[in-house]
């Protein structure tokens, strides 16, 4: 008997390894599959969550926008029940869930912008040079240095993601297409 529960112990934490280390299809299909209720528990407490929009907007990378919607969510005591939600798509807590969100959408960001690496840079250093011109006003300067520091943040994101998380939501990427109502263009 102890030897059944040691092995069910390790499937458990080997199961719980295993997705630590990278997305897995369960993993995504959940988190896909929560967004309907997600977004209408965003919808029923819209009022209470939107003093953290900007917040979450602000964030540099996909899993920093995630976690400051945790932020918002402990802020405004609704974690409980966001948490009741997000049970029912396999999900232990809004924590995970998150993680996996930020995960995907860093996957996902990767794989659309595909060899735009050498574009994204020359548009940054496009950036920098309209930053040294004096006849930009200086709060114009602040918003495009906000601008830039924000998409090189999920530009880093993206060409950090792990091969194996791009390998499992390539599979996903006609949904998170229509989610996201978006497709980079060439």
């Amino acid at each position: 008997m102890n030897k059944i529960l040691g092995i069910m112990f390790a499937l458990v934490c080997y199961s719980q390894v295993a997705v630590a280390d990278g997305l897995t299809s369960g993993s995504v299909q959940g988190w896909l599959d929560s967004q309907s209720a997600v977004e209408s528990f965003g919808k029923q407490y819209e009022g209470k969550l939107k003093p953290f929009d900007a917040d979450i907007e602000n964030q540099g990378t996909p899993m920093e926008a995630f976690q400051q919607g945790i932020v918002a969510l402990k802020g405004t005591g609704l974690y409980g029940q966001f948490e009741n939600i997000i049970d029912d798509y396999g999900f232990d807590s809004p924590e995970q869930w998150a993680e996996v969100g930020g995960r995907i959408m860093s996957a996902y960001l990767a794989i659309e912008m595909g060899d735009r690496g050498p574009e994204m840079e020359q548009m940054m250093q496009q950036m920098e040079t309209m930053m040294n011109n004096p006849n930009i006003p200086a709060e114009q300067k602040q918003m495009m240095q906000n601008s830039m520091k924000q998409s090189a943040a999920v530009f880093e994101s993206a060409k950090n993601a792990p091969e194996g998380d791009k390998r499992v939501v390539k599979s996903f990427l006609p949904q998170l297409k229509a989610m996201t109502g978006s497709e980079m263009q060439p």
